[in-house]
């Protein structure tokens, strides 16, 4: 509840931000997935039975600062699924005992948008902080109720690069890559940090 409270509020802000502020001020939303990494290293799956796929929502308003800098505050949801099933037992008898395991995530930032000088502008860079709000949990599926589920925030640092197209004078596209970094990005089985993050969006801005 807490959660999708902060979600509300966040959807007010933006939409505050859009109809108060003139000018080249944009409000939009965007779509893409995420491929998560849980473990401190890049090169290990960590966990995968974690599930290491999500699908992104992301609500976003654009307000110009300086010349060709822009400031995107941003509201973002992102929940991934699992089922994994492993054996219990000796090599002659056992069980197949499987869990489902989730994990949702929503995330509140600031980034900061730079169109280079090439390309009509069209090409971004940037980045910034943002604060993650995370729940995870994992249940047997013969036992839908007993369920073991852990929660926590953690700050991040985003890297992001992009393509914006505009179409006429009241909408701009864009296709955006993100690479987002959280302190102890540990499998969430053993410790309740979120992972590391990869992400693909795209979405569309208006005024």
């Amino acid at each position: 509840m807490k959660k999708l409270l902060l979600l509300l509020a966040g959807v007010g802000l933006l939409t505050g931000v859009q109809t108060s502020v003139a000018g080249d001020t944009y409000f939009g939303v965007t779509g893409g997935f995420a491929r998560t990494i849980w473990a401190p290293c890049w090169t290990s799956d960590g966990y995968a039975d974690a599930g290491n796929g999500a699908f992104l929502l992301e609500m976003r308003a654009q307000l110009p600062y300086k010349e060709h800098l822009f400031v995107v505050p941003f509201v973002s949801y992102l929940s991934a699924n699992h089922t994994t099933s492993y054996r219990t037992g000796g090599y002659e008898v056992y069980d197949i005992h499987t869990e489902r395991t989730y994990f949702r995530e929503i995330s509140a930032g600031v980034h900061m948008h730079y169109h280079l000088p090439i390309l009509g502008r069209a090409i971004y860079v940037g980045g910034g902080p943002a604060l993650r709000f995370h729940e995870s949990g994992r249940r047997s599926v013969w036992a839908p109720h007993q369920m073991d589920t852990h929660s926590g925030t953690s700050p991040a640092l985003c890297i992001l690069g992009g393509w914006a197209t505009r179409i006429g004078e009241k909408f701009v596209t864009f296709f955006e890559p993100q690479v987002i970094f959280s302190p102890d990005a540990i499998d969430r089985q053993e410790t309740y940090y979120p992972p590391d993050r990869l992400s693909l969006q795209m979405g569309i801005l208006w005024k």
